[in-house]
């Protein structure tokens, strides 16, 4: 059975998806975004983490991970927190061995971006910012289960789950 927390995450997945797009125009500005294709540019590794990169899509680090659980913003994301990520032994229920082919797998599957190299600059920076944020030298395994979603979705509290996560993501 799915979770109350692990729906809420769901569908707000779900609304970052249809809210923020799935790609960017090649026409667009690119105005905010991080130019993480230029490999002799130095990047700010916290811009890295919070804004879309200029080669994928509207998408930022930060849409789905938090710095750490509970967050500073109190919204919950759908992606597990970043905090001891640099210390973790595998990724993805131990499909992923590397720190760098986990961002590569957010990178090319949510980010719609080409993967990272390991000499590449903005991975470097990012790689710095994420170990700052590792605490201590080891790091629990994550584990999860992936389920079907529910046929039905009666017996929640559509007030709730607004004051939670909606108005946090796109107030009105």
């Amino acid at each position: 059975m799915l979770n109350a927390k692990r729906l809420r995450k769901f569908f707000l997945l779900i609304f970052v998806i249809i809210t923020q797009g799935l790609s960017c125009s090649e026409n667009e500005e690119n105005e905010g975004q991080v130019d993480s294709s230029e490999p002799m540019l130095e990047f700010s590794s916290e811009e890295l983490f919070t804004k879309p990169h200029a080669d994928g899509n509207s998408f930022s680090c930060n849409i789905c991970h938090a710095r750490k659980e509970p967050s500073d913003d109190g919204m919950s994301r759908p992606g597990h927190d970043l905090e001891n990520a640099y210390n973790r032994s595998n990724f993805k229920n131990g499909q992923l061995n590397t720190l760098l082919e986990a961002v590569n797998s957010c990178r090319k599957e949510w980010m719609n971006a080409p993967a990272f190299t390991p000499d590449q600059a903005a991975w470097l920076s990012l790689e710095t910012f994420l170990k700052d944020l590792a605490v201590g030298k080891g790091s629990e395994i994550i584990s999860y289960q992936i389920v079907s979603a529910p046929n039905d979705l009666t017996g929640g509290d559509a007030t709730e789950g607004m004051n939670r996560s909606f108005h946090k993501v796109a107030p009105y």
